[in-house]
């Protein structure tokens, strides 16, 4: 038996490669499809959307977060509330 050239492995490699791409995108596309329109079916946000601001309020970062606050009630449909949790370096907004 002759042994194959190199460029030939190769090629066959990237065949074999191929088809398995090929069929981990029939197999998982039709899952991804599925979830997508699971996802698409819920209306999101369902209730007001709290904006926590680390800082307290009249800073900088409050004033900013108040001018950004009707923008995103206009784009998003629902109403965001301001919450200031100042204090612990920014560790009580985190949590």
């Amino acid at each position: 038996m002759r042994d194959q050239s190199y460029e030939t492995k190769m090629k066959n490699q990237l065949k074999t490669y191929t088809y398995n791409i090929l069929a981990a995108i029939t197999v998982w596309l039709p899952v991804f499809a599925h979830a997508a329109s699971i996802g698409s079916a819920q209306a999101y946000p369902t209730k007001p959307i709290r904006m926590i601001v680390a800082v307290p309020p009249g800073g900088p970062a409050d004033t900013l977060a108040r001018l950004v606050a009707p923008r995103l009630t206009e784009a998003l449909g629902q109403t965001v509330v301001i919450d200031n949790r100042p204090g612990a370096n920014g560790n009580i907004a985190y949590e």
